[in-house]
């Protein structure tokens, strides 16, 4: 087999490759007897507006084209979609890592919390022995005020009669005194 006798086939290594179609690859010639030199430029114009408006819908319905636009839309977000949804997995992923770490703080304020009633009732409970031991000695002072009042009163009864014994004995020893002053003075 000969690349003369097929022309439009050609073998590369161990694949057979067949050209497109010729028509696909070759413009349609311009018929140049129907278009006169004046009109080239409008025939250039001409084919730019009958391309577009070859685009235009003509005669749709409105449902039709609703659904002409949502295909539009849903194909314009397929695309951005794998984007859009990297971003909000991501969104989610911090949203996620956020509140994680706002439950482990709720947790760790929940364990500072319970610490410190603890503490708070610790405190209390000592509060309480404390005014208890208050109260007690307050008692014991009352009672202890109540006592050296008592020893004051006793002590000053008790001057009082070491007072009144020790004029009597001036007394007795100053009449003591006076006898033996006078049996001295009877005796010579």
């Amino acid at each position: 087999m000969s690349s003369r006798e097929f022309p439009s086939l050609s073998i590369t290594g161990s694949v057979l490759e067949v050209p497109p179609h010729k028509e696909s690859l070759v413009p349609r010639p311009i018929d140049k007897k129907k278009i006169s030199p004046l009109d080239h430029h409008k025939r250039n114009s001409a084919t730019v507006l009958n391309a577009t408006k070859a685009l235009k819908p003509v005669n749709r319905s409105i449902s039709q084209m609703s659904s002409q636009v949502s295909c539009k839309k849903n194909s314009v977000s397929s695309l951005n979609g794998t984007e859009d949804h990297a971003k909000y997995e991501d969104e989610i992923k911090k949203l996620k890592k956020r509140i994680e770490e706002l439950e482990n703080v709720l947790k760790n304020n929940q364990k500072i919390s319970k610490e410190k009633e603890k503490l708070i009732d610790e405190l209390n409970r000592k509060l309480s022995e404390l005014t208890k031991k208050e109260q007690a000695l307050n008692k014991n002072l009352d009672e202890a005020g109540k006592v050296i009042e008592s020893l004051r009163q006793e002590n000053d009864s008790m001057h009082r009669q070491i007072d009144l014994i020790e004029q009597e004995k001036r007394i007795e020893t100053k009449n003591a005194v006076e006898k033996y002053d006078l049996y001295k003075k009877e005796v010579i």
